[in-house]
């Protein structure tokens, strides 16, 4: 007779146990709640792509030639940034290993920039052998 007891309080444990852990209706509303998060995601995404103000790259490759005819200069990259605010040029100078940044060669490489672009800013990152030397901007 015990034993009977037994089989059948596992079985009604069992019972229970399987009807509340079941997924019935429940699991619907579960479901409803991440498909709204997602498309709220996706659409928070596209708010922030638009919102952000379009900006478009280009090269300028007179400036990048001139500049590495320059005897201390191993390679040059020259990036104009245009947006619907400000214009602006980056311009990444890798100087040569044997080569010594100094005042002299700060204020030719400023020469020459101006001379092409007065009136935008510049920021200009000065680099060699993979370290860079100094950074600086042209207002």
């Amino acid at each position: 007779m015990t034993l009977r007891k037994w089989v059948m309080m596992i079985l009604a444990i069992a019972a229970i146990s399987i009807a509340g852990c079941s997924a019935g209706d429940d699991s619907d509303k579960n479901e409803e709640p991440k498909q709204e998060e997602q498309d709220n995601d996706q659409d928070n995404d596209q708010d922030k792509e638009n919102s952000q103000p379009s900006q478009e790259l280009s090269s300028d490759e007179d400036l990048e030639k001139s500049l590495k005819q320059e005897k201390e200069v191993q390679d040059v990259m020259v990036q104009l940034v245009e947006g619907e605010e400000k214009e602006s040029v980056n311009i990444d100078i890798q100087l040569k290993a044997d080569e010594d940044w100094n005042d002299g060669l700060k204020t030719k490489y400023q020469d020459i920039i101006r001379d092409k672009y007065p009136d935008k800013t510049v920021d200009l990152i000065i680099a060699q052998d993979g370290s860079k030397l100094d950074q600086f901007k042209l207002d």
